[in-house]
């Protein structure tokens, strides 16, 4: 089965370091706009029906508005992530481009007490920014937000203040590993929450805010069967979900893990299924 989704990495470049995140540590060179385009021609052609272009920081792809334009023009679902650092005028200019889907993250609305205050504070400046322009209303902005120990027992009042403001929040638990080879693991540094009784209650209470109406993404289904690949961190996807390219073009076997294949395939061979066939059996 071929993926539906397409996560494009416009860069690895970052303006932050965060705790969970081990993508700006493997540096890689950038293609330029017009491989891009083609590479979104190719991906068009594919039957992929979503691409969530992300980073790295998005925003600082210099040719990011160039790329984004031709992709709403191909793809029936655009995206875009970022941290909202000084990036407000691209995110805006963007939203007038068409865009309609924009995420950033926000673990709490208490700046000094999130795992990346910077972070923090920058999203909510966001939310401002885009409910002083209205722009809050006809878009879908969702607040990517890591579980952790820090902010556990402040979630569901985030997400009554993000819901209230017409932005989605989406969850997802600390990641670690010491494994390197993953993308966003980092090994634990305390943060993580597996086998505390405050997570089974804030599931539970996540999946009731979700059936009553509350802007959550995520699925009930999810909150039920997340707590068991915490406490194992044996989690793994079945199937392709998404096919992830690198910012050099090159593909990658699954959106956490460069893996093998990395040196191999680049999203210019997707022009021959049975390249695409070998780069699954690989």
């Amino acid at each position: 089965m071929n993926p539906i989704t397409a996560g494009v990495i416009l860069t690895r470049r970052c303006n932050l370091n965060c705790k969970y995140c081990a993508i700006p540590d493997r540096r890689a060179t950038e293609l330029p706009a017009k491989d891009w385009l083609r590479a979104i021609d190719i991906i068009a052609d594919f039957g992929i029906r979503k691409i969530n272009f992300i980073g790295g920081e998005a925003t600082l792809y210099k040719d990011v508005r160039e790329v984004v334009s031709h992709a709403l023009k191909k793809i029936e679902y655009c995206s875009l992530i970022t941290n909202g650092i000084k990036g407000y005028p691209v995110v805006k200019d963007l939203l007038s481009l068409g865009l309609k889907n924009v995420s950033f993250s926000l673990d709490t609305a208490d700046v000094e007490n999130s795992i990346s205050p910077i972070k923090a504070k920058a999203g909510l400046e966001l939310i401002k920014a885009l409910d002083k322009d209205n722009l809050l209303k006809d878009n879908n902005l969702t607040a990517y937000c890591v579980i952790n120990k820090t902010n556990i027992g402040t979630i569901p009042a985030l997400v009554e203040y993000l819901s209230d403001k017409n932005v989605g929040t989406y969850f997802l638990p600390f990641h670690w590993s010491k494994d390197e080879k993953y993308e966003h693991r980092k090994a634990d540094c305390g943060l993580a929450v597996c086998n505390d009784e405050k997570l089974d209650i804030l599931l539970h209470k996540l999946s009731e805010m979700k059936k009553s109406g509350y802007l959550i993404r995520n699925s009930v289904a999810f909150f039920n069967a997340i707590k068991q690949y915490i406490d194992r961190l044996d989690w793994k996807c079945s199937y392709l979900s998404e096919l992830r390219i690198d910012s050099d073009g090159k593909m990658m076997c699954c959106c956490d893990k460069q893996g093998q294949v990395h040196n191999t395939y680049t999203i210019f061979d997707l022009k021959e299924e049975k390249v695409f066939r070998q780069f699954l059996q690989d």
